[in-house]
């Protein structure tokens, strides 16, 4: 790749493989001082961009020119673009690196202490910042079919989708023994939104179990289904809904042209969801599960393009908040907000 070319896409904007290739003999990359005795070496400027990763990580119909797909352009407008946080600052790295690059806005070659320095090639200088060219995301479905989930592709995606978010509850007495509880989702860490790439087809979602002391369940939301392996109606999920020409609901890009629903939360923002319940008589305390889980595509998809049963889609854990609240007179005690307040 040598070049971008904006200008012609229909759309005059990255994506839809907006690039130029010059294959030969000349290798690009972004060592300026790079030689090698088997081909001639070349610094790319864009090889140091994410203007590289735009080229295809925007996506639009190519007859109708929606935008089905804009991790770039969210990455663009994030506080990670204003603060020069490039794509490959986190994907050709570690996750343990992209976790400090994210957390201090600063990138990898101007951290200390990362353990990423050692020889580009056979040969080469020991240079204090090596890339790691998998480029890992949390596509983990893919790398669980292609290579198994003992593999390090898959490893590393889950380990990057258990790094990017965290959880908050709170808890708000209505009267009559009915409650509220919310649930905050932050987006912590990606540089992007959480989903990104084909959201209509990503599947984040929040599972949330209430029972009481005397093990008795007061709600239940989210949870798979045992037999089919899909989400029930009312789950909370976090991604959008597309539909074809004809206004009906469509998970398949070639027919989208327009989101009714945009539910992603972007880098460093959150979006809550409230549940309601009622407490028995009997409670003694309430115990609140929270859990974010992830999977690249649904299972009747998988079973639908791929064949029913040919593949189980993996459902990763991203992270998990419990916490338990003591009942007096059918009224929640928020120990952790009357703390605040205190």
């Amino acid at each position: 790749m040598s070049d971008t070319n904006i200008l012609k896409t229909k759309v005059l904007e990255h994506g839809n493989s907006s690039f130029e290739m010059d294959p030969g003999p000349v290798k690009r990359a972004t060592l300026k001082d790079s030689s090698s005795p088997f081909h001639a070496t070349q610094y790319s400027e864009l090889h140091n961009s994410s203007k590289f990763c735009a080229n295809c990580h925007n996506i639009f119909h190519p007859d109708n020119n929606f935008p089905i797909e804009r991790t770039y352009d969210e990455w663009k407008y994030s506080i990670y673009a204003q603060n020069d946080i490039q794509c490959m600052d986190c994907h050709m790295v570690p996750v343990n690196v992209a976790i400090r690059v994210a957390d201090t806005l600063t990138r990898p070659h101007k951290l200390k202490n990362t353990g990423l320095s050692g020889v580009a090639a056979i040969g080469g200088p020991v240079r204090e910042l090596v890339h790691d060219h998998a480029f890992v995301g949390g596509n983990a479905a893919m790398a669980s079919v292609l290579e198994g989930k003992e593999s390090v592709s898959y490893q590393e995606s889950v380990k990057r989708l258990q790094s990017v978010a965290s959880l908050e509850l709170k808890v708000n007495t209505r009267g009559g023994g009915l409650h509220d509880v919310v649930v905050k989702v932050n987006n912590d860490r990606a540089g992007h939104n959480l989903p990104t790439s084909l959201t209509e087809v990503r599947q984040v979602w929040l599972e949330v179990v209430i029972t009481n002391d005397k093990e008795r369940e007061l709600l239940r939301s989210g949870t798979l289904d045992k037999d089919s392996n899909d989400l029930p109606k009312d789950t909370t999920i976090f991604n959008v809904t597309a539909v074809d020409k004809d206004g009906k609901h469509t998970e398949f890009p070639w027919e989208i042209v327009r989101f009714t629903t945009v539910n992603t939360i972007p880098p460093r923002g959150y979006k809550k969801t409230k549940y309601s319940f009622n407490v028995f008589p009997d409670s003694g305390h309430v115990k609140v599960v929270a859990t974010l889980h992830y999977r690249s595509f649904s299972q009747h998809l998988a079973d639908f393009l791929l064949g029913k049963g040919e593949v189980k889609v993996p459902n990763v854990t991203m992270v998990t908040l419990e916490k338990q609240y003591p009942v007096k007179d059918q009224k929640i005690v928020d120990e952790h907000k009357a703390t605040d307040e205190h």
